[in-house]
């Protein structure tokens, strides 16, 4: 019975040790883990600000990578809604530029052709009002003509006659009008 009494306790004895190691195994194995979600949750605190060097110091160099990559489009966004040149020379990467440098291209070629179509617009409107006034005025000259001759004296074939004194009035009254 004492053989069995030893037996047992020697595998008491060890199974208690198995335990005890378990449970230091664990213990360390929590630890790692809480160590792990602490630097995860550091992370996520760096990478909700825009500061890229807490990211960068917190952050394994992927994740910081992206986080500088999603900070440089968010400049780069507002950058484009604002019209801000310089910024977004600064935070767009290439691509966007050249879209943008051909999209400024394209709007001051439309502006010039613009200004050229309004400044034919204004002249073909003068030019218009001009041959107006010309054709008025031609025809005012036609009619007064026409007007002085109705109202030169006839001879008994219905021809015009004018003497010197009919010829000095057409010449006064047309230099006059």
């Amino acid at each position: 019975m004492i053989r069995f009494l030893t037996v047992t306790s020697i595998g008491l004895a060890l199974t208690s040790a198995v335990g005890v190691g378990l449970i230091l195994s664990k213990n360390r194995e929590e630890t790692g883990l809480r160590a792990t979600l602490s630097a995860f949750l550091d992370c996520d605190a760096a990478v909700t600000n825009s500061d890229l060097t807490a990211s960068a110091a917190r952050c394994s160099d992927a994740v910081a990578a992206v986080h500088r990559t999603a900070r440089r489009s968010e400049r780069c966004d507002v950058a484009l809604n604002t019209s801000d040149g310089f910024s977004i020379d600064a935070a767009c990467s290439a691509p966007v530029k050249q879209v943008v440098a051909e999209r400024d291209a394209r709007t001051r070629e439309r502006n010039g052709l613009q200004a050229t179509l309004n400044d034919l617009r204004r002249g073909q409107a003068a030019a218009i009002a001009s041959a107006e006034a010309r054709g008025r005025t031609q025809t005012q000259r036609t009619d007064r003509a026409e007007q002085d001759l109705a109202d030169a004296p006839r001879t008994a074939a219905g021809l015009g006659r004018c003497d010197a004194d009919c010829l000095q009035r057409l010449g006064g009254a047309s230099t006059a009008r």
